[in-house]
């Protein structure tokens, strides 16, 4: 962002003999493949200046539909976000800003833009332009999302687990009949307490020293002795049972 900072305080001082140099860092600029825009941070409602060549890219927009307009166009009809106060509050007071917000490409398809903005000051003091680097983190965003669900799905199968377990031991303490015990073998009866006590069949195989395809088949003729179908199923029956 200091790079940035002070090309922007030279664009000020630029005489006509520095125009090569300034040819020069436009060029090095729309090179990156980062975003970049400048804002005019006078009386022009922080409207965009100047955009790389990295921001037609990001947003699908040329420099000629964006030129004078503030970057706010990328937001659409979604102007209820968290991300734009901590914005609103840097552009109010001069100071920086880190902040991620929904942006639309000019095709409509969202994407997660996480922003830097700067501001530029002239020697003198005054507040003259804003710089923002964006970059796209939608798939990061996604990934995170998709975490999230995923905790949020376990949680809630272990929560399901643990009320029917509740459940069916309150049937139990208030008499409800049971099924009849099936018949079990030793080594049923083993796998089985293996199984209520959260093991894998990796594992049980590994305690037992037996193949997991031996242990696969064991549990399979237990579903068919229990009448369930899945070893959630099969942990209910055997801890209502007092196994594991």
């Amino acid at each position: 962002m200091n790079t940035t900072r002070d090309f922007l305080d030279n664009i000020a001082g630029i005489g006509a003999s520095d125009q090569e140099k300034l040819e020069m860092l436009s060029v090095a600029i729309n090179a990156w493949n980062n975003c970049l825009v400048v804002t005019d941070a006078g009386a022009n409602n922080f409207s965009i200046l100047y955009a790389n060549r990295g921001f037609e890219r990001l947003t699908g927009y040329n420099r000629d539909d964006i030129i004078g307009r503030n970057c706010r166009f990328l937001q659409g009809e979604d102007r209820d976000q968290e991300g734009l106060e901590p914005m609103r509050l840097a552009l109010a007071t001069g100071a920086e800003c880190v902040t991620t917000l929904r942006n639309y490409r000019k095709s409509g398809d969202l994407f997660y833009n996480e922003i830097y903005l700067s501001p530029v000051y002239s020697p003198e003091g005054e507040l003259k332009y804003y710089v923002g680097v964006q970059n796209d983190i939608t798939q990061r965003v996604q990934h995170e999302q998709n975490l999230r669900t995923a905790v949020e799905d376990s949680l809630q199968d272990a929560s399901w687990l643990t009320e029917t377990i509740l459940d069916k031991l309150h049937n139990i303490r208030n008499g409800h009949v049971l099924k009849d015990m099936p018949e079990f073998t030793a080594r049923e009866r083993e796998v089985l307490e293996r199984i209520a006590q959260g093991q894998s069949n990796r594992t049980i195989a590994d305690e037992l020293g037996l193949s997991v395809n031996t242990i696969r088949n064991y549990v399979n003729n237990l579903y068919g002795k229990l009448s369930v179908n899945s070893r959630p199923e099969a942990i209910i029956w055997a801890r209502t049972r007092g196994m594991g």
